[in-house]
């Protein structure tokens, strides 16, 4: 079904809202956020500048909502930086264009927002939310945070012949540059497909000449590395050790009380991701 673009909310007398449909002003009160929403964290500078624009100019960009069951309320499906400035500004009503529930639809939205497809699954999953439910590339375009014209080219994927998308359909060697390369300048299968196998052999041949000359210079640095791994680890240790004592005394002797809101997330946030990197190393040695 189209979208059907309309003046007016119309809504029944018990507040119940109908899919595929346009809404200048969507009550705020009935949109939810996505308690799946892979983005945990928002700028709150980013977010101040938003809330800002949207006292002036409104929300220009609709919020796409899934509908629930009830038809009563809508759960975000993208635009949660627009509804939480939208609140934060005061408005009680946004635009939004609505959807009918759909397991599989609300599956193929998910996994690419947290790309977890591969390139021909992702070109899959784009075509049936086009054919099949119905979406427009811009519609799509916002749910997956891409270009318009990026849409593009993941739909050019599914030009690849069957025999090619099935081998490569698991893989992540493959970029969407390469194989756009091939359905770009070839209309035929069977170029396509000869075109794929020698891409295919200069990728093994890259990954094997890769491989030897790792080996070949392992083997001449061992002896050297050998030598010398636990006098550099000792000098890695103490270094580390000196600077987590300085970066600790400063830290106990500055006022965080001094500290706004903004400020204290920023430094949180900097505490984690300094966590994170101290463990993802500590894990790699």
């Amino acid at each position: 079904m189209e979208n059907q673009m309309i003046d007016t909310v119309v809504t029944s007398a018990a507040g119940v809202f109908t899919g595929n449909t346009y809404y200048p002003e969507f009550p705020l009160s009935q949109l939810r956020p996505n308690p799946e929403q892979p983005r945990k964290w928002f700028d709150p500078k980013e977010q101040e500048a938003l809330v800002a624009s949207i006292k002036r100019m409104g929300v220009i960009q609709p919020i796409i909502a899934m509908l629930d069951e009830s038809k009563e309320t809508a759960m975000i499906m993208a635009g949660e930086r627009r509804y939480r400035a939208a609140t934060d500004a005061g408005l009680t009503g946004v635009p939004v264009i609505t959807k009918d529930a759909d397991p599989v639809e609300t599956a193929i939205i998910e996994n690419m927002q947290r790309s977890n497809f591969t390139i021909v699954e992702e070109s899959e999953a784009v075509l049936d939310l086009k054919e099949k439910y119905k979406y427009k590339g811009k519609e799509i375009a916002i749910l997956a945070n891409r270009a318009e014209s990026t849409i593009s080219e993941i739909l050019s994927i599914n030009d690849l012949p069957a025999v090619v998308k099935d081998e490569i359909r698991g893989l992540k060697t493959y970029t969407r540059a390469e194989l756009l390369m091939i359905t770009s300048k070839y209309k035929q299968d069977d170029d396509m497909i000869s075109a794929f196998n020698k891409l295919k052999a200069a990728k093994i041949k890259k990954e094997d000449e890769k491989a030897a000359g790792t080996a070949k210079k392992n083997g001449k640095g061992k002896k050297a590395t050998d030598a010398t791994t636990e006098t550099v680890t000792a000098d890695a240790t103490t270094a580390f050790q000196t600077l987590t004592d300085t970066y600790i005394t400063e830290l106990t002797e500055f006022d965080l009380t001094k500290l706004d809101e903004t400020q204290s997330n920023k430094l949180l946030e900097s505490l984690k991701n300094l966590n994170k990197l101290i463990a993802s190393k500590i894990k790699k040695s």
